[in-house]
Protein backbone atom coordinates (compact mmCIF):
# COMPACT_ATOMS: atom_id res chain seq x y z
CA UNK A 1 0.00 0.00 0.00
CA UNK A 2 1.33 3.15 -0.94
CA UNK A 3 2.64 5.35 2.29
CA UNK A 4 0.21 8.34 1.50
CA UNK A 5 -3.03 6.41 1.90
CA UNK A 6 -1.87 4.26 5.29
CA UNK A 7 -0.72 7.79 7.16
CA UNK A 8 -4.03 9.66 5.74
CA UNK A 9 -5.82 6.40 7.06
CA UNK A 10 -4.21 6.89 10.43
CA UNK A 11 -4.47 10.81 9.82
CA UNK A 12 -8.25 10.62 9.76
CA UNK A 13 -8.50 8.30 12.57
CA UNK A 14 -6.56 10.51 15.23
CA UNK A 15 -9.34 13.61 13.92
CA UNK A 16 -12.31 11.41 14.96
CA UNK A 17 -10.56 10.50 18.18
CA UNK A 18 -9.36 14.32 18.66
CA UNK A 19 -12.91 15.19 18.01
CA UNK A 20 -14.84 12.79 20.37
CA UNK A 21 -16.55 11.23 17.98
CA UNK A 22 -14.14 7.81 17.59
CA UNK A 23 -16.81 5.38 18.72
CA UNK A 24 -19.46 6.23 17.21
CA UNK A 25 -20.24 3.20 14.75
CA UNK A 26 -23.31 2.12 12.23
CA UNK A 27 -26.21 3.71 10.55
CA UNK A 28 -25.57 6.62 12.62
CA UNK A 29 -22.27 7.61 11.44
CA UNK A 30 -23.17 9.77 8.52
CA UNK A 31 -19.31 11.66 7.86
CA UNK A 32 -18.47 12.62 4.75
CA UNK A 33 -14.36 11.96 3.50
CA UNK A 34 -13.01 14.80 1.27
CA UNK A 35 -9.44 13.80 0.18
CA UNK A 36 -6.43 14.84 -1.80
CA UNK A 37 -3.35 12.68 -2.62
CA UNK A 38 -0.37 13.53 -4.46
CA UNK A 39 1.44 11.14 -7.30
CA UNK A 40 2.29 7.86 -5.92
CA UNK A 41 5.72 7.53 -6.05
CA UNK A 42 5.63 4.57 -4.09
CA UNK A 43 3.43 2.77 -7.04
CA UNK A 44 6.16 4.24 -9.92
CA UNK A 45 9.20 3.70 -8.01
CA UNK A 46 8.70 0.21 -6.02
CA UNK A 47 5.63 -1.49 -7.04
CA UNK A 48 4.94 -1.11 -10.48
CA UNK A 49 8.30 -1.88 -11.97
CA UNK A 50 8.40 -5.17 -9.68
CA UNK A 51 4.35 -6.08 -10.57
CA UNK A 52 5.87 -9.83 -12.72
CA UNK A 53 8.16 -10.56 -9.68
CA UNK A 54 5.84 -10.13 -6.74
CA UNK A 55 3.15 -11.61 -9.36
CA UNK A 56 0.64 -8.90 -8.43
CA UNK A 57 -2.64 -8.81 -10.51
CA UNK A 58 -3.33 -5.46 -11.62
CA UNK A 59 -6.15 -4.82 -8.96
CA UNK A 60 -3.82 -5.60 -6.38
CA UNK A 61 -1.85 -2.78 -7.01
CA UNK A 62 -3.90 -0.22 -8.27
CA UNK A 63 -6.47 -0.49 -5.39
CA UNK A 64 -3.53 0.15 -2.81
CA UNK A 65 -2.08 2.54 -4.61
CA UNK A 66 -3.77 4.71 -7.36
CA UNK A 67 -5.00 8.16 -5.59
CA UNK A 68 -8.60 7.20 -6.67
CA UNK A 69 -9.33 4.82 -3.58
CA UNK A 70 -8.21 6.93 -0.89
CA UNK A 71 -11.47 8.54 0.10
CA UNK A 72 -13.52 5.54 -0.38
CA UNK A 73 -10.38 3.07 1.70
CA UNK A 74 -10.93 5.62 4.45
CA UNK A 75 -14.93 5.64 4.55
CA UNK A 76 -14.48 1.81 4.06
CA UNK A 77 -12.04 1.42 7.25
CA UNK A 78 -13.93 3.43 9.47
CA UNK A 79 -17.22 2.48 8.81
CA UNK A 80 -18.01 6.20 7.50
CA UNK A 81 -21.64 6.47 5.41
CA UNK A 82 -20.99 9.83 3.89
CA UNK A 83 -19.84 11.04 0.92
CA UNK A 84 -16.34 9.64 -0.06
CA UNK A 85 -14.48 11.84 -2.87
CA UNK A 86 -11.40 12.12 -3.49
CA UNK A 87 -10.16 15.68 -4.85
CA UNK A 88 -7.60 16.70 -7.60
CA UNK A 89 -7.11 20.31 -8.66
CA UNK A 90 -3.32 19.91 -8.42
CA UNK A 91 -1.93 22.12 -5.89
CA UNK A 92 -5.05 23.47 -4.32
CA UNK A 93 -6.48 20.27 -3.89
CA UNK A 94 -6.74 19.92 -0.68
CA UNK A 95 -8.46 23.70 -0.04
CA UNK A 96 -10.42 22.16 -2.87
CA UNK A 97 -11.84 19.23 -0.60
CA UNK A 98 -12.66 21.50 2.36
CA UNK A 99 -14.99 23.86 0.15
CA UNK A 100 -16.81 20.58 -1.44
CA UNK A 101 -17.19 19.36 2.18
CA UNK A 102 -18.66 22.72 3.36
CA UNK A 103 -20.67 22.48 0.71
CA UNK A 104 -21.69 19.04 1.41
CA UNK A 105 -22.24 19.39 5.11
CA UNK A 106 -24.66 22.71 4.24
CA UNK A 107 -26.66 20.87 1.60
CA UNK A 108 -27.11 18.49 4.49
CA UNK A 109 -25.87 15.11 2.77
CA UNK A 110 -23.47 14.43 5.90
CA UNK A 111 -23.65 15.13 9.90
CA UNK A 112 -19.90 15.90 9.66
CA UNK A 113 -17.14 15.54 6.95
CA UNK A 114 -13.01 15.12 7.62
CA UNK A 115 -10.96 16.90 4.77
CA UNK A 116 -8.02 17.20 3.67
CA UNK A 117 -4.83 15.89 1.88
CA UNK A 118 -1.50 14.07 1.92
CA UNK A 119 1.78 14.21 -0.52
CA UNK A 120 4.30 12.09 0.38
CA UNK A 121 7.71 11.18 -1.29
CA UNK A 122 9.80 9.05 1.10
CA UNK A 123 12.41 8.43 -1.38
CA UNK A 124 13.24 12.11 -2.16
CA UNK A 125 17.14 13.03 -1.82
CA UNK A 126 16.87 15.78 -3.91
CA UNK A 127 16.97 17.80 -7.49
CA UNK A 128 18.08 19.67 -10.37
CA UNK A 129 17.69 22.98 -10.21
CA UNK A 130 16.53 24.89 -14.22
CA UNK A 131 17.50 28.64 -15.10
CA UNK A 132 13.76 30.30 -14.77
CA UNK A 133 12.22 26.92 -13.50
CA UNK A 134 9.89 26.33 -10.56
CA UNK A 135 12.62 24.74 -8.17
CA UNK A 136 14.52 26.87 -6.00
CA UNK A 137 18.25 26.68 -6.75
CA UNK A 138 19.61 27.67 -3.26
CA UNK A 139 17.32 24.86 -1.97
CA UNK A 140 15.25 27.30 0.48
CA UNK A 141 11.62 28.29 0.02
CA UNK A 142 11.45 32.69 0.05
CA UNK A 143 8.05 34.05 -0.07
CA UNK A 144 7.68 37.54 -1.08
CA UNK A 145 11.13 37.86 -0.35
CA UNK A 146 13.55 39.29 -2.52
CA UNK A 147 15.76 36.88 -2.75
CA UNK A 148 13.66 34.06 -3.63
CA UNK A 149 14.00 32.40 -6.54
CA UNK A 150 11.72 29.49 -6.30
CA UNK A 151 10.06 26.90 -4.23
CA UNK A 152 11.49 23.32 -2.54
CA UNK A 153 9.09 20.04 -2.05
CA UNK A 154 8.27 18.87 0.99
CA UNK A 155 5.87 16.06 2.47
CA UNK A 156 3.10 15.65 4.48
CA UNK A 157 -0.11 15.60 5.39
CA UNK A 158 -3.55 16.95 7.35
CA UNK A 159 -6.85 16.69 7.96
CA UNK A 160 -9.66 18.38 9.56
CA UNK A 161 -12.77 17.67 11.18
CA UNK A 162 -15.74 19.77 10.24
CA UNK A 163 -19.50 20.09 11.49
CA UNK A 164 -22.21 22.92 11.08
CA UNK A 165 -21.82 25.54 13.94
CA UNK A 166 -25.26 24.57 14.97
CA UNK A 167 -24.62 21.25 15.72
CA UNK A 168 -21.39 21.46 17.77
CA UNK A 169 -22.72 24.21 19.57
CA UNK A 170 -25.51 21.93 20.63
CA UNK A 171 -23.27 19.02 21.19
CA UNK A 172 -20.73 21.01 23.05
CA UNK A 173 -17.21 20.67 20.84
CA UNK A 174 -14.41 21.84 21.35
CA UNK A 175 -14.20 24.62 18.17
CA UNK A 176 -10.99 26.00 17.14
CA UNK A 177 -12.23 28.08 14.17
CA UNK A 178 -15.03 28.65 12.27
CA UNK A 179 -15.27 29.16 7.92
CA UNK A 180 -17.59 31.66 7.18
CA UNK A 181 -17.26 31.29 3.18
CA UNK A 182 -15.32 30.12 0.68
CA UNK A 183 -15.15 29.91 -3.36
CA UNK A 184 -13.76 27.95 -6.16
CA UNK A 185 -12.89 29.73 -9.48
CA UNK A 186 -10.10 28.94 -13.04
CA UNK A 187 -8.69 31.35 -14.95
CA UNK A 188 -9.19 29.78 -17.97
CA UNK A 189 -7.72 31.33 -21.06
CA UNK A 190 -7.01 34.74 -19.19
CA UNK A 191 -3.06 34.14 -18.44
CA UNK A 192 0.00 34.19 -20.58
CA UNK A 193 0.48 29.83 -20.18
CA UNK A 194 -1.40 26.88 -18.81
CA UNK A 195 0.86 26.77 -15.63
CA UNK A 196 0.98 30.81 -14.94
CA UNK A 197 -1.26 32.34 -12.57
CA UNK A 198 -3.56 35.28 -13.40
CA UNK A 199 -4.00 38.55 -11.46
CA UNK A 200 -7.48 39.32 -12.53
CA UNK A 201 -8.71 34.89 -11.43
CA UNK A 202 -7.12 34.99 -8.17
CA UNK A 203 -8.47 38.72 -7.65
CA UNK A 204 -12.12 37.31 -8.82
CA UNK A 205 -12.34 34.16 -6.13
CA UNK A 206 -11.08 36.17 -3.52
CA UNK A 207 -13.96 38.81 -3.77
CA UNK A 208 -16.29 35.72 -4.37
CA UNK A 209 -15.17 34.53 -1.29
CA UNK A 210 -15.10 37.45 0.87
CA UNK A 211 -18.79 37.99 -0.49
CA UNK A 212 -19.69 34.22 0.18
CA UNK A 213 -18.85 34.84 4.31
CA UNK A 214 -20.41 38.38 4.17
CA UNK A 215 -17.75 40.58 5.09
CA UNK A 216 -16.08 43.40 4.40
CA UNK A 217 -12.60 42.94 3.26
CA UNK A 218 -11.21 45.81 5.64
CA UNK A 219 -11.72 43.38 8.52
CA UNK A 220 -9.01 40.85 6.81
CA UNK A 221 -6.11 41.10 9.20
CA UNK A 222 -4.13 37.87 7.94
CA UNK A 223 -3.60 35.97 4.53
CA UNK A 224 -2.39 32.95 4.59
CA UNK A 225 -0.71 33.29 1.13
CA UNK A 226 0.26 30.23 -1.46
CA UNK A 227 3.51 31.97 -1.75
CA UNK A 228 5.53 29.47 -3.29
CA UNK A 229 8.94 31.62 -3.62
CA UNK A 230 8.50 32.45 -7.49
CA UNK A 231 9.81 35.46 -9.13
CA UNK A 232 6.21 35.21 -11.16
CA UNK A 233 3.88 33.76 -8.64
CA UNK A 234 4.59 35.67 -6.11
CA UNK A 235 4.11 39.24 -7.42
CA UNK A 236 1.13 37.87 -9.57
CA UNK A 237 -0.64 37.00 -6.09
CA UNK A 238 -0.19 39.74 -4.28
CA UNK A 239 -1.37 42.27 -7.13
CA UNK A 240 -4.51 39.95 -6.64
CA UNK A 241 -4.70 40.53 -3.15
CA UNK A 242 -4.29 44.33 -3.63
CA UNK A 243 -7.56 44.77 -6.11
CA UNK A 244 -9.42 42.50 -3.66
CA UNK A 245 -8.43 44.47 -0.34
CA UNK A 246 -7.42 47.68 -2.25
CA UNK A 247 -10.60 49.20 -1.64
CA UNK A 248 -10.70 48.63 2.14
CA UNK A 249 -7.48 50.45 2.46
CA UNK A 250 -8.38 53.65 3.95
CA UNK A 251 -10.97 52.73 6.52
CA UNK A 252 -8.51 49.66 7.70
CA UNK A 253 -8.28 49.53 11.36
CA UNK A 254 -5.01 47.38 11.37
CA UNK A 255 -2.90 46.54 8.31
CA UNK A 256 -3.27 43.00 6.89
CA UNK A 257 -0.15 41.21 7.24
CA UNK A 258 0.91 38.56 4.99
CA UNK A 259 1.87 35.06 5.40
CA UNK A 260 2.69 31.47 3.94
CA UNK A 261 4.09 28.37 5.33
CA UNK A 262 5.82 26.83 2.76
CA UNK A 263 8.73 28.98 3.74
CA UNK A 264 9.00 26.55 7.14
CA UNK A 265 7.96 23.32 5.53
CA UNK A 266 8.28 23.24 1.94
CA UNK A 267 5.78 23.34 -0.73
CA UNK A 268 3.28 20.36 -0.04
CA UNK A 269 1.43 19.63 -3.31
CA UNK A 270 -2.09 18.48 -2.94
CA UNK A 271 -1.87 19.15 0.68
CA UNK A 272 -0.54 22.91 0.80
CA UNK A 273 -3.98 24.15 1.16
CA UNK A 274 -5.09 22.62 4.44
CA UNK A 275 -1.19 23.07 5.71
CA UNK A 276 -2.11 26.97 5.18
CA UNK A 277 -5.21 26.24 6.99
CA UNK A 278 -3.85 24.83 10.25
CA UNK A 279 -1.29 27.40 10.01
CA UNK A 280 -4.08 30.35 9.87
CA UNK A 281 -6.03 28.50 13.21
CA UNK A 282 -2.77 27.94 14.91
CA UNK A 283 -2.33 31.98 14.40
CA UNK A 284 -5.96 32.62 15.67
CA UNK A 285 -5.79 30.40 18.61
CA UNK A 286 -2.35 31.65 19.73
CA UNK A 287 -2.52 35.38 19.03
CA UNK A 288 0.58 35.21 16.85
CA UNK A 289 1.72 35.36 13.35
CA UNK A 290 4.59 33.75 13.15
CA UNK A 291 7.00 35.67 10.39
CA UNK A 292 8.28 33.59 6.88
CA UNK A 293 11.19 31.68 7.61
CA UNK A 294 14.83 33.31 6.50
CA UNK A 295 12.88 36.57 4.74
CA UNK A 296 15.07 39.12 4.26
CA UNK A 297 13.66 41.83 2.83
CA UNK A 298 10.28 42.09 1.20
CA UNK A 299 9.96 42.00 -3.15
CA UNK A 300 11.18 45.53 -4.68
CA UNK A 301 8.17 47.67 -5.55
CA UNK A 302 5.94 44.90 -3.87
CA UNK A 303 1.93 46.02 -4.41
CA UNK A 304 0.13 46.23 -0.96
CA UNK A 305 -2.01 46.75 1.08
CA UNK A 306 -0.34 43.08 2.31
CA UNK A 307 2.96 43.51 3.65
CA UNK A 308 4.65 40.18 4.50
CA UNK A 309 5.41 39.70 8.42
CA UNK A 310 9.23 40.20 8.97
CA UNK A 311 10.65 38.72 12.18
CA UNK A 312 10.15 38.98 15.14
CA UNK A 313 6.76 37.18 15.22
CA UNK A 314 4.15 39.90 15.61
CA UNK A 315 1.08 39.97 17.93
CA UNK A 316 -2.20 38.95 15.70
CA UNK A 317 -4.29 42.32 14.01
CA UNK A 318 -7.08 43.37 16.69
CA UNK A 319 -6.54 40.13 18.86
CA UNK A 320 -7.14 40.49 22.67
CA UNK A 321 -4.84 37.79 23.37
CA UNK A 322 -5.15 38.02 27.38
CA UNK A 323 -8.44 37.19 27.32
CA UNK A 324 -8.62 35.05 24.05
CA UNK A 325 -11.85 37.40 22.53
CA UNK A 326 -12.48 37.44 18.45
CA UNK A 327 -10.12 38.11 16.40
CA UNK A 328 -10.52 40.01 12.98
CA UNK A 329 -10.96 37.34 10.40
CA UNK A 330 -7.83 35.75 8.24
CA UNK A 331 -8.08 33.80 4.43
CA UNK A 332 -6.25 31.39 3.82
CA UNK A 333 -6.11 29.59 -0.05
CA UNK A 334 -4.17 27.34 -2.70
CA UNK A 335 -5.24 29.08 -5.50
CA UNK A 336 -7.95 29.36 -6.40
CA UNK A 337 -9.73 28.59 -3.49
CA UNK A 338 -9.73 31.74 -0.77
CA UNK A 339 -11.16 30.12 2.99
CA UNK A 340 -11.96 32.42 5.79
CA UNK A 341 -11.99 31.52 9.55
CA UNK A 342 -12.71 32.88 12.62
CA UNK A 343 -12.01 31.89 16.29
CA UNK A 344 -14.65 32.50 18.84
CA UNK A 345 -14.14 31.82 22.72
CA UNK A 346 -13.62 28.55 23.89
CA UNK A 347 -16.72 27.14 24.75
CA UNK A 348 -16.01 25.54 28.29
CA UNK A 349 -12.47 25.42 30.76
CA UNK A 350 -10.86 22.37 30.50
CA UNK A 351 -11.25 20.39 33.82
CA UNK A 352 -8.29 19.05 35.62
CA UNK A 353 -7.47 15.48 34.64
CA UNK A 354 -6.08 12.84 36.96
CA UNK A 355 -4.52 9.72 35.10
CA UNK A 356 -5.91 6.67 36.36
CA UNK A 357 -5.21 3.25 34.87
CA UNK A 358 -8.21 2.05 33.20
CA UNK A 359 -9.44 -1.69 34.93
CA UNK A 360 -12.82 -1.71 32.56
CA UNK A 361 -14.95 0.55 31.07
CA UNK A 362 -16.48 1.95 34.33
CA UNK A 363 -13.36 3.21 35.66
CA UNK A 364 -12.89 5.73 32.99
CA UNK A 365 -16.45 7.74 33.07
CA UNK A 366 -16.24 11.61 32.79
CA UNK A 367 -18.17 14.44 34.81
CA UNK A 368 -19.31 17.26 31.85
CA UNK A 369 -18.04 20.57 33.07
CA UNK A 370 -20.01 23.21 33.74
CA UNK A 371 -21.78 25.12 30.29
CA UNK A 372 -20.78 28.80 29.93
CA UNK A 373 -23.07 31.17 27.80
CA UNK A 374 -21.32 31.51 23.97
CA UNK A 375 -21.19 34.97 22.93
CA UNK A 376 -23.85 36.21 20.56
CA UNK A 377 -23.57 35.09 16.91
CA UNK A 378 -24.43 37.89 13.92
CA UNK A 379 -27.45 36.86 11.93
CA UNK A 380 -26.74 35.84 8.15
CA UNK A 381 -23.73 33.60 9.18
CA UNK A 382 -23.11 30.65 6.85
CA UNK A 383 -20.78 28.64 8.63
CA UNK A 384 -18.87 25.69 9.46
CA UNK A 385 -16.74 24.90 12.49
CA UNK A 386 -13.45 23.04 12.43
CA UNK A 387 -13.52 21.56 16.00
CA UNK A 388 -13.21 18.83 18.24
CA UNK A 389 -15.46 17.75 20.50
CA UNK A 390 -14.98 18.03 24.63
CA UNK A 391 -12.70 15.30 25.23
CA UNK A 392 -13.65 15.20 28.68
CA UNK A 393 -17.25 14.95 28.06
CA UNK A 394 -17.69 11.96 25.79
CA UNK A 395 -14.47 9.54 25.74
CA UNK A 396 -13.74 9.07 21.99
CA UNK A 397 -12.54 5.04 22.87
CA UNK A 398 -13.56 3.39 26.13
CA UNK A 399 -10.41 3.36 29.13
CA UNK A 400 -8.52 5.72 26.99
CA UNK A 401 -8.80 8.58 28.63
CA UNK A 402 -8.43 10.12 32.29
CA UNK A 403 -10.72 11.11 34.76
CA UNK A 404 -11.41 14.51 36.61
CA UNK A 405 -10.19 14.72 39.85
Amino acid sequence: MDPQHRLFLECAWTALEDGGYGDTGGPDRQIGVFAACGISHYLLDNVHPRRGELRLRPEQWVLGNDKDFLATRVAYKLDLRGPALTVETACSSSLVAVHMACESLRRGECAMALAGGVSIDAERVGYVSADGGILSAGGRCRPFDAAADGTTSGSGLAVVLLKPLAAALADGDTIHAVIRGSAVNNDGTDKVSYTAPSVAGQARVIRQALAAAGVDAGTVGYVEAHGTGTRLGDPVEVRALAQALGDAAGTRAHPCVLGAVKSNIGHLDTAAGVAGLVKTVLALEQGIIPPPWAMTSPIPRLISPPVPSLSPPRPYPGRRASNGGPASAPSAWAAPTPMWCWTPRPIRPPPSLTPRRAGRPSSCRCRPAPPRPWPSWPGGWRTICAGTRNRWQTPPTPCRWAAPA
